[in-house]
């Protein structure tokens, strides 16, 4: 043993257990300091009613930035909700028996700019969504 220096242990050359449990305190010291500082939220309330909106709104606002992988899980997303609507919605219009309805409506101006009665665009709706599942 050498007077005034830090034991080390001769066979290995690695620090005494004294030391590395001195690192393991200052470790947990830290890391209880960061955990003391985060801000917390429980959000509480029945299915769908906006829990997971509100952290997302957080994280938008206040967290890490959007990757690109997660703007393309939320176009994967969303496309998925949009079909989901659509194929509900003309189940239930053929369900309430209203489709008669669409034929005196008058056209609409669809993406290509082009004109396109209700009933028209409802028939391929049908042809792509409903039928064929």
């Amino acid at each position: 043993m050498i007077c005034g220096g830090k034991k080390k242990n001769i066979i290995s050359n690695s620090p005494s257990p004294k030391d590395v449990s001195l690192a393991i305190d200052r470790k947990m010291v830290e890391s209880k300091r960061r955990e003391v500082q985060k801000l917390k939220f429980l959000l509480l309330g029945t299915g769908e009613s906006g829990k997971s909106t509100i952290f997302k709104q957080f994280r938008i606002l206040y967290g890490q930035k959007t990757s690109t992988d997660d703007l393309r899980m939320y176009g994967v997303v969303v496309r998925s909700n949009i079909i989901s609507a659509v194929t509900k919605l003309c189940e239930l219009t053929r369900e309430l028996n209203v489709e008669d309805r669409l034929k005196n409506e008058g056209t609409i101006q669809v993406g290509d700019g082009s004109n396109m009665a209700p009933s028209e665009a409802y028939d391929n709706l049908l042809a792509h969504l409903v039928d064929n599942n």
